[in-house]
């Protein structure tokens, strides 16, 4: 993955605010408490119930349709869960859950802003996917504002990994200034090898993405997902954290969503 420069903001939300660490709560854009609260104190319970179609593009052209009531959910700032399926966003690349980027000398969570307003905009829109063409793996999903991707470059949520309209956009987010571009941020492909803000050493925050056993199953939970805030409460279910999403599959966690799981955490 190549890198982007780094750059020079806070995230703002669709609606033009800046989001701040003081600005979260129950999955708005305010969160109580100090530089020194727990990520756990968010309260969100933003579990997506929306309609898509998932485009497959195997033997034939791109057509058919997503398994019967698809559950489509937000992983982070640039992957999407549906039924269990990850869908990484092609052409993109948006903070960590667990990344922390200055606007001025003020540190916020990045990650996490870029994840709750990815699911304010698809809470907005009906979007279909489909495999990209490049055969990667990733996913090119459309709304009836354009392509999500291009949506969430041009509001300074995640980087271009790729030319044309994404570089166009991002761009153009650089020029006004908006979202990450307003302050200083590690680029993620460089946060991932372990890169951090001195102001990020100075001050560590507890990775909030959640390992856990469901059932016999090896699960993680991210912040967005509605059994977050219970499995972090509860004494001993918590086995492994990780910084982002990308880490836990690696540890061979599966996400904690989608019909193959139960939603209980901790059994």
């Amino acid at each position: 993955m190549n890198a982007s420069p780094v750059g020079r903001s806070p995230v703002r939300n669709l609606a033009g605010g800046a989001l701040s660490k003081e600005a979260y709560s129950d999955g708005e854009n305010r969160v109580a408490g100090s530089r020194t609260a727990r990520l756990s104190s968010m309260k969100i319970a933003l579990a997506l119930g929306m309609t898509i179609v998932l485009l497959t593009a195997l033997t034939a052209p791109a057509s058919g349709s997503s398994p019967n009531d698809p559950q489509l959910e937000v992983i982070d700032g640039d992957t999407l869960d549906l039924n269990g399926r990850t869908l990484q966003l092609a052409g993109i690349d948006a903070p960590e859950l667990g990344q922390w980027c200055l606007d001025g000398d003020h540190l916020y969570a990045c990650g996490m802003a870029s994840a709750l307003e990815l699911h304010k905009l698809l809470t907005l829109e009906t979007v279909t996917c489909s495999p990209a063409a490049q055969g990667d793996g990733t996913y090119d999903c459309l709304t009836p504002r354009g392509p999500l991707a291009e949506l969430l470059v041009e509001q300074g949520l995640a980087v271009s990994r790729s030319g044309g309209v994404l570089k166009t956009a991002e761009t153009a987010a650089r020029r006004v200034p908006l979202g990450i571009w307003r302050g200083a941020f590690i680029d993620p492909a460089d946060w991932r090898d372990g890169t951090r803000l001195d102001a990020e050493r100075a001050a560590p925050e507890p990775c909030p993405v959640l390992g856990t056993l469901i059932g016999a199953v090896r699960a993680y939970l991210v912040p967005t997902d509605a059994d977050y805030a219970a499995l972090e409460a509860q004494p001993g279910a918590v086995l492994e954290r990780w910084c982002s999403d990308e880490q836990a599959r690696a540890a061979g966690y599966l996400h904690a969503a989608g019909p193959f799981l139960p939603r209980q955490v901790g059994t």
